[in-house]
């Protein structure tokens, strides 16, 4: 191009020395500048193609990963909705179409609310938007989980298990990934079980009554005089039906939890004297176990609208375990007073509680096993070959009754040095719960 260039100056100076040397050295310049610029060009040119292969690279990757989340978005078993921060949906995976019926661009900007009518297991009355989970994970910026009743455009209901996270981006809350499962079948699975479980014990109650009557006769001599050694079989007998007993109804009290049949009745509860109570029918084992007992009572403390015979088992339940699981000498501590939520960390920051505690110097609980403590039918690792006795349901039973009525219980735990149980229940009293049955 510069040699073009040269030949048309040639000929715009026709008749000019353009040998002469100031001319000669333009020309050079021009020369050299698109020298220069040819290397330029073809630089630009290769940083250019490089540029291109970069930007296919990029694309094709891009394209891959998408295809890669199209794949797993759509192999998800579960719907999963995800939705802007004003709580409209923005994707639906296949699953979530199947699970209501409904395209997804029909869903697309509507809040989850607008498809379906969440109702709360617990009353039977539907839910607000502002208290379903997407809009309690944006406002409150919080995983959020919880079993509903819901129902479609259709009239058709299920039971799902909803759990909606947050996401963020750029550190603000941008919207939620809402997971839904239908768990109608899980729950038609256990309830058979539990319905199962609770006739089983029903028959089994009579029978070892029965065997228990008989025993505590022969023991007492009304079939006639028995020898030492008689007597110690009969003993062994009447011990081992007593734990069938304790299990059986253990077992009874856990199908009406679950099948929800169980009653909740609140009257006028004195915690201090029930906790009195207790303690006094446990003073053989505290004897036994040769433990260093103590009683923590706040002054004054109010009565509160509380169910008698589920505060009983509670306790119970508590106190037993802690004499259970502590060693010769070792200490255990009950208490009780009043604390407001946000000064526990627990339960409603504002409301105010009554506080049961029962602190022991026990084996305490594994770390690696904690999460499992209030499971059914769980035992630690640790207490199995120091104590055979248990059924494994206590605890549970505690938090199933305590979720039932607005308490909550928690612990705090070190292996071999101790455990410290806490359990809550409102000062306002606990929620009434209409049912068939008491718990045993």
């Amino acid at each position: 191009m510069h040699k073009t260039l040269e030949r048309q100056i040639k000929k715009f100076l026709s008749g000019a020395d353009v040998s002469a040397p100031h001319w000669q050295d333009f020309l050079t310049s021009i020369d050299q500048a698109y020298i220069h610029f040819d290397e330029d060009r073809q630089l630009m040119n290769r940083s250019l193609e490089i540029s291109s292969r970069e930007l296919m690279d990029f694309n094709e990757k891009i394209a891959t990963e998408k295809a890669k989340g199209d794949i797993v978005l759509e192999s998800i078993s579960d719907a999963l909705f995800v939705t802007e921060k004003n709580a409209t949906i923005s994707l639906i995976n296949k699953s979530g179409e199947i699970l209501l019926d409904c395209d997804s661009d029909a869903m697309k900007g509507k809040m989850f609310s607008d498809l379906v009518l969440s109702i709360n297991l617990e009353n039977g009355e539907s839910v607000p938007p502002e208290k379903q989970p997407i809009q309690m994970a944006i406002s409150t910026g919080n995983k959020v989980t919880g079993t509903f009743l819901l129902v479609k455009k259709d009239s058709s209901r299920f039971l799902a298990q909803i759990s909606a996270n947050p996401y963020t981006i750029n550190h603000q809350i941008a919207g939620v990934a809402c997971i839904v499962r239908d768990v109608t079948k899980e729950k038609e699975i256990d309830r058979a079980k539990s319905e199962f479980v609770s006739l089983a014990s029903h028959q089994l109650r009579t029978p070892l009554s029965t065997i228990g009557w008989y025993t505590e006769m022969l023991l007492a001599g009304d079939a006639g005089a028995i020898n030492d050694e008689q007597k110690g079989y009969l003993e062994e007998i009447y011990h081992g039906n007593k734990r069938m007993v304790d299990l059986v109804n253990a077992l009874l009290n856990v199908s009406r939890i679950e099948l929800g049949t169980f009653m909740l009745t609140p009257e006028p509860v004195d915690f201090v004297e029930l906790s009195k109570s207790v303690i006094k029918e446990v003073q053989p084992q505290i004897h036994e176990h040769v433990l260093n007992f103590e009683e923590k009572y706040q002054p004054n403390l109010p009565v509160v609208p509380a169910d008698g015979k589920l505060s009983r088992i509670l306790f119970q339940n508590l106190i037993t375990n802690a004499i259970k699981y502590t060693p010769p000498n070792g200490k255990v501590i009950v208490s009780l007073s009043t604390a407001l939520g946000k000064d526990m960390g627990h339960g409603n920051p504002t409301e105010e509680y009554v506080l049961f505690s029962v602190a022991d110097t026990g084996y305490g609980i594994p770390k690696k096993q904690a999460d499992k403590i209030f499971t059914k039918l769980f035992r630690a690792d640790n207490v199995r070959e120091k104590e055979t006795d248990g059924t494994g349901l206590g605890l549970y039973l505690v938090r199933s009754v305590l979720e039932a009525c607005g308490g909550e219980v928690w612990f705090d735990s070190e292996e071999n040095k101790g455990t410290t149980f806490y359990v809550i229940v409102p000062l306002s009293g606990m929620r009434a719960k209409k049912g068939e049955k008491a718990l045993i």
